[in-house]
């Protein structure tokens, strides 16, 4: 029997395996499926060709226990514009119940180029009951993509 043929018959294998499983009224776990020690994404944003401040915007809203996230964003300018920049603001409560504020250089839109675009890459410990929020600054109308996501570490 050829390995093509083997691994065929392993598909089909487990094809039946699994209609008999699910046919037969069993629920399976969805946490047993998740690698312990990997994150889970719990929030996301996503706003393209923006020319104008987004304000304030809850991403998250942090569950009954202190817990540690990594949230990544961008800002990227799309166009050229004279004097045009564009601010990403991540702001969120610590344990220490003090609001802490992530805020890069601004995106110079003036050149595309290396400074027309930023990052942030953080891992932050959230306080229970306690909003993940972003929020940009556009000066002078630049034409901008900005994305936020948040994955959830650990609860403490």
């Amino acid at each position: 029997m050829s390995s093509s043929t083997k691994i065929v018959y392993a598909f089909i294998l487990l094809l039946l395996c699994s209609i008999i499983l699910f046919s037969s009224g069993q629920n399976i776990p969805t946490t047993s499926l998740t690698p312990a020690g990997a994150s889970v994404q719990v929030g996301s944003a996503r706003q393209v060709a923006q020319t104008g401040s987004i304000s304030i915007t809850t991403i998250f809203t942090v569950g009954a226990n202190t817990a540690q996230f990594h949230i990544t964003g961008s800002i990227y300018c799309n166009t050229a514009v004279s004097t045009a920049t564009a601010a990403l603001t991540i702001t969120y409560t610590d344990s220490s119940s003090t609001v802490q504020t992530i805020t890069p250089t601004a995106a110079a839109c003036t050149t595309l180029g290396a400074a027309s675009f930023n990052n942030i890459n953080a891992v932050v410990t959230a306080k229970n009951g306690t909003l993940i929020r972003y929020s940009t600054t556009a000066v002078n109308a630049p034409n901008y993509d900005v994305r936020v996501q948040v994955h959830q570490l650990s609860t403490n």
